[in-house]
């Protein structure tokens, strides 16, 4: 800054007010000229490290996540960069990939994380009771979680009970008798007490387990002539293990957003519940940062959002309507 105000022949004071948003009409526009022009030809960045050892704030946020290979935890994490870079701070990721087994758990992600001075935290997987959550809740460290975790945190969720109705009629209209309701909405892993159980849950789905397999066998024995699928490796898995094994086995689909980018060979697709991860994303950070810049105690909240069911011809006209669009 002292380089700064010689260069443009002002004070290190006015420097300093400009550089932090605090002009007050001290400054003419030949003046911030000036000093635009000493910082372009000075090359001149603040530190941010600086900043936050000054006020406090880091202006970063932490968001965990299971992996970036699947589509839909992609698009949430550049849903949340973007929207982030937005509302005026910085995102870092914190990958957990059980398959690898090699990037830990979700809490030693979050630790990085908090290594790193994040201001909050945006847990995208169901997370379970360790010591170092509830020691987050003592502190009212800022978390807002995808899914609710006893009231304690706030959280996102998506009321879907209207659009499966509305799923289900149409599945009905189209002649289906019987409906298999394949979901992970509400699935084990959430009841599951510790992480190793958890994990090799997460293996077993990925990898087409045994468990897939005689879930399939059942469904073709009784007569299942169509699905109702939720979560995107759910779908991709039952949906590879029918097509590889079944191949005479046609049912009805009706997939989740999440799950539609990971099932584009699939003939039998009728629907699909639009759930708008997108505006998740966003609604989830701007709660996060309603907690960073709280000056007391903020109390968790509950943010609904509600998807609704497309006809597979009304949904892709709408997402030609948005390719055309971008």
């Amino acid at each position: 800054m002292k380089d700064i105000a010689a260069e443009a022949g002002v004070s290190v004071t006015l420097v300093s007010k400009y550089l932090n948003g605090r002009r007050g009409g001290e400054m003419s526009q030949e003046t911030q000229k000036r000093v635009d022009e000493a910082i372009s030809r000075l090359g001149y960045r603040p530190s941010k490290l600086a900043r936050a050892l000054r006020n406090g704030h880091t202006k970063t946020l932490g968001m965990v996540l299971a992996n970036l290979d699947n589509p839909h935890f992609g698009t949430m994490a550049q849903s949340a960069y973007l929207a982030a870079e937005e509302l005026g701070y910085e995102l870092l990721l914190g990958i957990t990939d059980y398959r690898l087994r090699k990037h830990g758990t979700d809490v030693e992600r979050m630790a990085t994380l908090m290594d790193h001075h994040v201001e909050g935290l945006y847990l995208t997987s169901h997370i379970v009771d360790t010591e170092f959550i509830r020691d987050l809740y003592r502190r009212h460290f800022p978390v807002v979680l995808s899914e609710d975790f006893d009231g304690k945190f706030s959280y996102t969720e998506f009321d879907v009970q209207q659009s499966c109705d509305d799923a289900l009629a149409y599945l009905h209209s189209l002649g289906a008798k019987h409906i298999a309701l394949l979901d992970t909405i509400h699935s084990p892993l959430v009841a599951l007490p510790g992480i190793s159980d958890r994990v090799e849950w997460m293996r077993k789905v990925t990898s087409r387990a045994e468990n897939i397999g005689e879930l399939c066998l059942e469904m073709v024995s009784i007569g299942c002539d169509s699905l109702l699928l939720g979560g995107g490796m759910i779908a991709e898995a039952f949906l590879n293990h029918i097509h590889d094994h079944f191949p005479n086995y046609h049912p009805l689909v009706v997939g989740c957003t999440d799950a539609a980018p990971r099932i584009p060979v699939c003939p039998e697709l009728v629907g699909i519940i639009k759930r708008d991860y997108q505006q998740k994303v966003r609604l989830s950070l701007e709660e996060l940062i309603r907690q960073v810049e709280s000056t007391g105690v903020p109390q968790p909240i509950k943010i609904v959002l509600t998807p609704g069911f497309l006809p597979l011809a009304e949904y892709s006209k709408e997402r030609s309507s948005e390719r055309q669009r971008v």
